[in-house]
């Protein structure tokens, strides 16, 4: 199955915006979470575990987003 995309412009302080909304969601959801953290849940996330770790991955894309417009700036 071919993964389907969206291209998406940004400012750099729209992205700064966006990468601290990520951020505290990703927090939210790890509190929310009863299995993050526990070396035994692995396999057995619950949902906001899940969540979580989606926003981080997201996050981590924003940053890296971040630096490459900061770079050409």
């Amino acid at each position: 199955m071919k993964t389907k995309k969206i291209r998406l412009s940004f400012t750099l302080e729209e992205v700064e915006c966006l990468k601290s909304a990520l951020n505290d969601y990703s927090l939210e959801m790890m509190h929310k979470s009863q299995t993050w953290g526990k070396a035994d849940s692995w396999g057995h996330e619950d949902v906001w575990h899940t969540i979580a770790s989606k926003a981080g991955r997201i996050w981590s894309r924003f940053y890296d987003a971040s630096l490459k417009l900061a770079a050409n700036e």
